[in-house]
């Protein structure tokens, strides 16, 4: 009886323990599968990645072909200016096409030689900014109308009109005259100055400077013509014409 005790145990140990392996295999079984089912993911995402990797090979590509494009830019840049604006060379005209048009006309340059800087600092000033009012008065006062000159004088309202025309005409008219002394004194520096050309120096008297203060002259005669031309016009409109 204690042998068969024995043997039942010995025999129920031995189920237990083959019960036991038969666990442990499942496991070793479910850790097989899960491998696998790893290793297929893995094989997925290594394809996505051998994808992504020739995707990069083909930005690579990309890369390369718009570096090229990029040198041709740096080629042609020289018939491209700086707003992107590409230019195209025209083709010339046929001779024949040329004789109908009839020949080019030559460019007029409207500007005169160089003068001296100091010159050009200092009336640069006063065309910004004006003559200082001192200054002005004592020019004005230097270089009075001359007394054979009489037609030079700034012309004067008559009373009676300056007081038949309104505020606002009488005082553009006084502009207007005050503008005219200075042209008699500008007038009058110029005359001095080539009357003093021609009375010392007779027989060699320079041209290129009498020719320039001449012309200068005239002009500055000229806008003393044309101011006073202004101020009739406007005093005529008040009085009716008359």
């Amino acid at each position: 009886m204690g042998n068969l005790r024995k043997k039942k145990t010995s025999s129920s140990s031995e189920d237990s323990s083959s019960s036991s392996d038969e666990f442990e295999l499942l496991k070793l079984k479910n850790k097989l599968l899960k491998r696998k089912l790893n290793k297929q993911r893995h094989g997925h995402g290594g394809k996505k990645r051998r994808h992504v990797s020739s995707s990069e090979d083909g930005r690579s590509s990309e890369e390369d072909a718009y570096n090229e494009s990029e040198k041709e830019k740096e080629q042609n840049s020289e018939q491209t200016d700086p707003l992107g604006i590409e230019f195209v060379e025209v083709p010339s005209l046929s001779g024949e096409i040329l004789e109908v048009l009839g020949p080019k006309q030559a460019t007029v340059s409207n500007v005169s030689e160089d003068i001296h800087k100091d010159l050009v600092i200092r009336w640069e000033q006063i065309i910004k900014k004006g003559l200082n009012i001192d200054d002005r008065e004592e020019l004005l006062k230097k270089y009075p109308h001359p007394q054979n000159f009489v037609s030079l004088c700034s012309p004067k309202v008559n009373p009676e009109i300056n007081e038949a025309i309104d505020a606002a005409t009488k005082k553009r008219d006084e502009k207007l005259q005050s503008n005219q002394k200075i042209m008699v004194a500008a007038i009058s520096a110029l005359g001095k100055a080539l009357t003093f050309l021609i009375d010392e120096n007779k027989e060699n008297t320079p041209l290129s400077l009498i020719e320039p203060i001449n012309d200068a002259s005239k002009l500055v005669a000229e806008l003393f013509k044309d101011q006073t031309l202004v101020r009739q016009s406007l005093i005529s409109k008040i009085c009716g014409g008359n």
